[in-house]
């Protein structure tokens, strides 16, 4: 009787040891062909299992996205300096060319003069992106201070003056007093 139930537990074990094989086979197959685990088991550990493995893979593929969609923002953002480098950099080209086919000293002093504000705009540009960097890095400390808005309105207004003696003014379009 006593080895009649030992071949029992032992038949038992090989059945629920070959149902576990079989299970984690098809597990590994369900990843290969990258679907959702799913298992019919009532094994708690091997379900548990399952679910963690489909928590990362959801995890994977949401940071995949993010990723692509940030390779595709920077690729449009190095797309737009670049233009934005290139424009006054021609500018600065075309001017360099007039200057040197020029012989009016009046006409080359002019065109000095523009050659000189696109490189200062150039310059200007080139900090702005430096500094957009280091902010987009958190590499940068905002220092939060007080101010003192009545002194900044009262040099606004000295700078400005009163707005209260101007009737329809606009800037490019839009009417500022509204």
């Amino acid at each position: 009787m006593f080895y009649f139930l030992l071949i029992c537990f032992i038949f038992i074990l090989a059945c629920s040891l070959f149902s576990i094989t079989r299970t984690i086979r098809n597990i590994n197959k369900q990843i290969k062909e990258k679907r959702k685990i799913r298992v019919s088991l009532s094994n708690r550990d091997i379900e548990e299992l399952a679910y963690a493995i489909n928590q990362k893979d959801t995890l994977h593929k949401k940071l995949q996205v993010q990723i692509k969609q940030e390779e595709d923002q920077l690729k449009q953002s190095i797309s737009n300096i670049s233009h934005d480098l290139r424009t006054p950099l021609t500018s600065i080209q075309g001017y360099l060319t007039l200057l040197q086919e020029c012989e009016n000293k009046q006409e080359q002093d002019q065109y000095i003069e523009i050659i000189k504000a696109k490189t200062d705009y150039l310059t200007d540009l080139v900090q702005e992106f430096y500094d957009l960097s280091v902010v987009e890095n958190e590499q940068f400390d905002v220092e939060c201070e007080k101010v003192d808005i009545n002194r900044i309105v009262t040099d606004c207004l000295r700078i400005w003056g009163n707005p209260a003696n101007y009737s329809n003014r606009k800037i490019s379009g839009v009417d500022i007093w509204q």
